[in-house]
């Protein structure tokens, strides 16, 4: 029964470990993203009061479900505000069983690094932008996207 009850433990606090939002301010983040040098990399902006980027989301969980074998790396980062991540964003990363890596930006003026994401940002959410495993960026979308989308433009890249 003793060994039940600790694999029980085990297995939740993985669970649970693998559904938290890790926060970070931007310059954490550039040099996150510039440590993954083996991946492409799919990032996506999103908040809990964004009705087009929840309807997204399951497009971004497939894809990292579908790669997850591959050198592809799904991110997803989240916009709600530093207040609400705690009563707000975590439990519906928990609830909605998120398996992809969660980042909370805390910089509070996002005017501050939207265009160092890229030049064509207005700001608007949900937002992707895709990186090759050189770090260059192939690929930008403000807007929502489907896994169709995202899935030929991971295909064609892998490719080359």
């Amino acid at each position: 029964m003793r060994i039940l009850f600790i694999l029980f433990f085990l297995c939740t606090s993985f669970i649970s470990e693998a559904q938290t939002i890790q926060s970070m301010n931007f310059s954490e983040l550039q040099k996150k993203l510039l440590r993954i040098n083996d991946s492409i990399v799919v990032v996506n902006f999103w908040a809990t009061w964004c009705k087009p980027c929840i309807d997204e989301l399951p497009n971004f969980e497939k894809l990292n479900q579908s790669y997850s074998s591959k050198k592809v790396k799904v991110i997803l980062i989240n916009l709600d505000f530093n207040s609400k991540i705690k009563s707000v964003a975590e439990p519906f990363v928990r609830n909605k069983n998120l398996q992809s890596e969660t980042i909370h930006i805390t910089d509070s003026d996002p005017n501050t690094w939207i265009n160092k994401m890229d030049n064509a940002w207005s700001g608007a959410i949900p937002a992707t932008i895709i990186y090759n495993s050189s770090h260059q960026k192939i690929y930008f979308n403000e807007g929502q996207m489907t896994y169709q989308q995202l899935d030929s433009i991971i295909q064609f890249n892998l490719k080359n």
